[in-house]
């Protein structure tokens, strides 16, 4: 992960699943999820909630994880804003929501395979 602000490496928590069974229609048994939660420095917090775009309407809700930390759990409910993830995407990892939690410097990244 690239440095942030003066050398900083911005804070990372994240969980991965298999999404899909051999039992389902849409995922396959290999779709796989990854979920971050990613805390920057103030002012990078800033420019990229700033010069990312919104997302399209309903297509970057999240729901809290068990894992997250309360403050994260309680913040998704009623401070996130829903930002353009496509700037994260990487293969395999091609779909997405990035979620921004106002008035903090945290965003909740969310991909998955298909």
């Amino acid at each position: 992960m690239g440095q942030t602000g003066a050398g900083r490496s911005p804070a990372l928590a994240l969980n991965s699943a298999t999404r899909g069974a051999t039992s389902s229609d849409s995922l396959g048994p290999t779709d796989w999820l990854l979920i971050a939660v990613l805390t920057f420095d103030d002012a990078d917090a800033k420019s990229i909630a700033s010069t990312t775009k919104a997302a399209s309407p309903g297509g970057a809700r999240l729901e809290p994880e068990p894992w997250f930390p309360p403050d994260v759990q309680a913040l998704l409910r009623s401070k996130a804003r829903p930002l353009d993830a496509s700037a994260f995407f990487k293969p395999p990892l091609l779909h997405g929501r990035l979620v921004y939690l106002e008035g903090t410097s945290i965003f909740v990244l969310s991909h998955y395979t298909m």
